[in-house]
């Protein structure tokens, strides 16, 4: 590692004065017109640091060039409510990502990513580029990579001779958002973060795969499992989670979740349908544990497989049912005649349609009682392969959050219940993640409820990142190339919603 330091600047090389300054960005002045016309967005520049021995590290996210002549003094006179732009200053918006000590004990050119001090007003600006920039970038590289489990992503954009690390051991305990616009590598950076993770000795993910793109065969290595959820023509196969075909039972959802699929708020009967159907339910699970070990300790939320054909027609009975009336051979119509019947449609419907015979289309094998310790170690294991990619793209995009957020909840709820001698990390990777955990305010039922599993979580990993929704992120760690004015005003209002980022 370079044992001198890095940046060192004389007075001359001043390329502009701070002129304000915010928490987290400040402004610049630039007098000299062939300077301004020399800098680029993204570009770095190194701040006069108020503290001895440091610089801090800006970069320039917008730059305005001035239109007509106005002395800097005039700026006394000016109001801050009037319009800058009347001006039109050759000026510079800086946003702080990081501050550079020259020396720390026995440590040389140490970069934070915090800051410590803001600059003064009149804090020399200077570039750092050329071999300045490679010594820069090469610092922080050296120190990632000595870290204990490093990981390499590319090279940076703004200096192709430095390779970008990441500290994994960092990285993996954290919730993580990578983000990008389209093109710019996200696709590149999860592959190759996964294909490392698969090299590790105890790494252990699980990467939801909706499109089917990390399911190929280019994709496949030692360490990586690739399952997918049962298609139409899978759902004959015998012993399917030993031919890596997963399905996911009805019967592992809990009963917010299957009411949210099945039950139609804006029915005037839904609250009489609830109750039955919840009703139902748990005497259905609890028949099916008479006799064991949980007789009389089952609830309506307990992961017990049952028959729901068996549900639907005594739901059908009620809906049709007549009893006797208050004259002598007389009938009346039951307490719930007619006020079943939308609701035993949309069931039907369910158990008829083939896209989700995953979860309705159930053989013997998916109702013992056993099958879940077996479908919970396919995905929990990390001993026959570290990383589990579940290949979703089968999966209609309705339900699409619902059936994540239950993979999630399940994995999430096994973890907390586990001893925790025997209790190990697990990483959830949710590619694609604008489309099941979005920013909108207005939520369907079935996405509120794949939205709560989210929270517990996960590595986000979005198309489009103003979509997504906020409360779900904690660390912001990866940007792939972003374009600036959507990066910063996203990632300020995260700021703003008390969500910390980490560039």
């Amino acid at each position: 590692m370079n044992t001198t330091a890095i940046l060192r600047f004389d007075k001359k090389e001043s390329i502009g004065l701070v002129n304000s300054v915010d928490t987290g960005m400040s402004t610049a002045i630039v007098n000299d017109d062939l300077i301004l016309s020399q800098l680029q967005i993204n570009q770095l520049l190194a701040v006069q640091s108020p503290k001895s021995g440091r610089f801090i590290i800006a970069m320039i996210v917008k730059i305005n060039r001035k239109a007509s002549n106005v002395e800097i003094e005039e700026l006394d006179t000016f109001n801050s409510n009037d319009d800058m732009s009347s001006l039109a200053l050759n000026q510079l918006k800086l946003v702080f990502v990081g501050e550079l000590i020259e020396r720390s004990g026995s440590q040389r050119n140490i970069f934070r990513r915090n800051v410590s001090a803001v600059p003064s007003i009149n804090a020399m600006c200077y570039r750092i580029d050329g071999e300045r920039l490679t010594n820069l970038m090469k610092s922080i590289s050296l120190r990632l990579a000595e870290s204990i489990l490093p990981l390499t992503l590319g090279k940076y954009t703004i200096d192709d001779n430095s390779i970008a690390y990441l500290d994994g051991d960092k990285f993996f305990q954290r919730h993580a958002a990578i983000v990008g616009s389209t093109g710019s590598g996200k696709s590149y950076c999860v592959a190759r973060i996964v294909e490392q993770m698969a090299k590790l000795e105890h790494a252990n993910a699980v990467l939801f795969d909706i499109h089917g793109e990390y399911s190929t065969e280019d994709f496949s290595q030692e360490g990586i499992i690739q399952l997918k959820v049962a298609a139409p023509g899978d759902l004959k196969t015998p012993n399917k989670i030993d031919s890596n075909i997963l399905m996911i039972p009805y019967w592992l959802l809990n009963y917010e979740e299957i009411q949210a699929l099945l039950l139609d708020r804006s029915d005037q009967n839904a609250p009489n349908q609830a109750m039955i159907f919840a009703r139902q339910i748990l005497g259905e699970k609890s028949r099916a544990v008479v006799g064991t070990q949980y007789d009389g300790l089952i609830t309506v939320d307990s992961p017990v497989p049952y028959d729901l054909k068996m549900v639907l027609k005594e739901l059908q009975r009620l809906d049709e049912e007549r009893i006797p009336g208050a004259k002598a051979n007389t009938e009346k119509q039951g307490p719930f005649n007619g006020k079943l019947t939308r609701f035993n449609q949309r069931l039907q419907n369910k158990l008829d349609d083939k896209r989700l015979g995953f979860m309705f289309h159930l053989s013997e094998e998916e109702l013992m009682q056993n099958w879940l310790l077996k479908f919970t170690s396919t995905l929990m294991d990390g001993t026959k392969g570290s990383i589990k990619v579940i290949n979703l793209s089968e999966v209609p995009s309705d339900i699409l959050p619902l059936v994540i957020g239950l993979l999630a909840r399940i994995i999430f709820t096994m973890q907390q219940w586990s001893v925790s001698e025997k209790r190990h990390p697990i990483a959830m990777l949710c590619d694609e993640a604008h489309l099941y955990v979005q920013q909108n305010i207005q939520y369907d039922a079935v996405a509120e409820i794949g939205l709560k599993s989210f929270e517990r979580l996960l590595w986000l990993l979005p198309q489009n990142r103003l979509r997504l929704q906020v409360r779900c992120l904690i660390h912001a760690l990866v940007a792939c190339r972003m374009m600036p004015h959507y990066r910063y005003r996203h990632l300020q209002e995260l700021e703003q919603s008390e969500t910390r980022v980490r560039m």
